[in-house]
């Protein structure tokens, strides 16, 4: 997870980047007691980060996707995906960026859990997945878009 602008020069590379996709997850959920809030506001501090490092480059940010494995608490899970979801969004918004709603069909079935299909462990994608999300990031209108069209 992202703590602190100060390491996002050191994650950038030097040349000059065309894009960048900007994918939240829900690894971390267990371990972090308040893990919407937490996660949504290491987001916005990233986000800003990089909008400052790179002022004209296409941003898009891509929301968090839902685990394949959700048993206990599955209730809880989907509340606070929704909740980061929301989150983001409206961070994405307020920079003006782009953002991609991942937690819908094809990626997530009607019981809001990841695809099997799509997945290679139930909390990542797989290469199927992975080319539903280029999909979804290419159809978005404008320079982000593009990133991904051949």
């Amino acid at each position: 997870m992202f703590q602190s602008p100060t390491h996002l020069p050191q994650l950038l590379p030097p040349l000059p980047l065309g894009g960048v996709v900007v994918i939240a997850g829900t690894a971390d959920r267990l371990a972090l007691p308040h893990a919407p809030e937490q996660a949504a506001a290491a987001a916005e501090r990233l986000l800003d980060a990089l909008r400052r490092a790179l002022p004209t480059t296409p941003i898009v940010v891509v929301g968090p996707l839902p685990e394949r494995a959700q048993a206990e608490g599955a209730a809880d899970t989907r509340a606070e995906v929704q909740t980061l979801r929301t989150r983001l969004r409206a961070a994405a918004a307020q920079r003006g960026l782009a953002f991609v709603d991942a937690a819908q069909d094809p990626l997530v079935d009607e019981q809001f859990r990841l695809r099997r299909e799509c997945s290679v462990d139930e909390v990542h994608l797989s290469p199927m997945g992975y080319a539903h999300l280029a999909r979804m990031i290419s159809a978005v209108e404008g320079p982000v878009g593009a990133l991904l069209k051949p």
